[in-house]
């Protein structure tokens, strides 16, 4: 039967066998093509593979002419926001809204992707019209709690976490989310405990993939992240997120030809998407051409400025002073004004982007080298105290190569 199929597919998805498992869920849906939910899994499964455009038809076709179109809207409005169209992800989501308006789940998508977004005046009427439906205490808090995450304001989401972390329908959800707010405490082991504690919750392990390699390398087990990475490329091959996580292991070992090796499996728009990735790669091997062409790549959906301090890092290698300047004239605005949404690793770190533009700035020939080091490692330090926890991959940033110099930050990235 299609359900059997569809229950089949399944625990291949979770096991890692996605390419099996999709082929599962297309058989179920040709017997019934009605299954909202297998074009849902179908969907997760395609997500994984960034398989973007099957994802966008299929989801597409549930918003249309399946039985639950608010399911397929909130389906698309996930599907932009992992492109990084985050502005189409809304519009989804007010779509949703137009066909659907007392629907909690909508409202408090809506609520947390303009949080996201860092709209102000939207997130003040979706929050308005989210506590009109009256969400149960649950429900509310749970949104509060990621609202205050995305603005910065990491001791209220703790606290307010800590107030539903019992809530049985959300214990997947808040066991990941707990797991990043004790790493933001300085609790890793708990932190990783509780990342295990939402796999067995959820049954997969797809959504803690970045977050449980952060981890690891930060309690420096980087050869049992290197390990557990291997196992799950050995039954998916082509798992984007795996390959470029395995990658940066490979580079935290400083075995650069495996970490490029591994970045050549991944489809070219895949490399466009997470170039940043592959800036990291090629920056830590000394290839500042191919760290600059990774750079460039999808310019157009870009805020302005967003990669000032990453080409201001490689102009600085490179002595070219004056572009180096220019380019850190414009990431310091940036980092003032806050506005720095677009992340792969800590990017939403303010006070870190600032302690990488400052310590740039001490490497220019008319700077105070001394002050600006020190000015650089206050920021640092603020970024600790605000819940930035990645300090041994910090070392490997190249927005704060020049701090390598300070002892105190050795000491942060285990290199002392």
């Amino acid at each position: 039967s299609a359900g059997a199929l569809n229950n089949k597919a399944y625990a291949q998805f979770c096991s890692g066998y996605l390419e099996s498992a999709i082929q599962g869920f297309q058989l179920a849906l040709g017997m019934d093509s009605s299954l909202t939910v297998t074009r849902a899994n179908l969907i997760d499964a395609l997500l994984q593979l960034e398989r973007f455009d099957d994802a966008l038809y299929e989801a597409n076709w549930l918003a249309t002419k399946g039985k639950d179109r608010i399911a397929g809207k909130l389906k698309l409005s996930r599907i932009y926001d992992h492109m990084g169209q985050q502005g189409r992800a809304l519009q989804e989501i007010y779509q949703a809204l137009e066909i659907d308006s007392k629907s909690i789940a909508v409202a408090g998508a809506c609520v947390t992707l303009t949080a996201y977004i860092g709209l102000d005046d939207e997130l003040f009427a979706a929050t308005k019209h989210f506590k009109s439906l009256a969400p149960s205490s649950v429900q509310l808090e749970w949104l509060e709690s990621q609202v205050a995450d995305f603005v910065g304001d990491y001791k209220l989401a703790d606290s307010l976490l800590a107030n539903i972390s019992a809530a049985s329908d959300l214990s997947g959800d808040v066991h990941f989310y707990a797991a990043t707010m004790a790493a933001r405490r300085g609790d890793t082991e708990r932190a990783l405990s509780l990342v295990d504690e939402a796999v067995q919750s959820v049954g997969h392990q797809w959504n803690c993939l970045p977050l449980r390699w952060r981890l690891l390398v930060e309690l420096g087990r980087n050869r049992k992240a290197i390990d557990w990475l291997d196992q799950l490329l050995a039954v998916c091959p082509s798992h984007p997120n795996a390959l470029r996580l395995r990658a940066l292991s490979a580079c935290v070992e400083d075995d650069h030809v495996t970490a490029q090796g591994l970045l050549s499996r991944l489809p070219e728009d895949a490399t466009a998407k997470y170039r940043h990735f592959h800036f990291i790669i090629a920056y830590n091997a000394g290839r500042f051409d191919e760290a600059m062409a990774a750079l460039a790549k999808l310019e157009q959906n870009r805020s302005p400025g967003v990669d000032s301090l990453y080409r201001a890092a490689i102009h600085v290698r490179r002595e070219h002073w004056k572009a180096a300047k220019r380019e850190l004239d414009l990431a310091m605005r940036i980092g003032i004004t806050g506005r720095i949404r677009e992340s792969v690793i800590d990017m939403t770190d303010q006070w870190q982007w600032l302690a990488g533009c400052h310590a740039h700035r001490a490497m220019l020939p008319d700077a105070d080298r001394k002050a600006e080091l020190a000015k650089a490692m206050e920021f640092y330090e603020l970024s600790m105290q605000a819940g930035h926890f990645t300090h041994r991959f910090a070392w490997f940033q190249p927005r704060l190569h020049p701090l390598r110099e300070v002892p105190e930050f050795r000491r942060a990235c285990g290199q002392a």
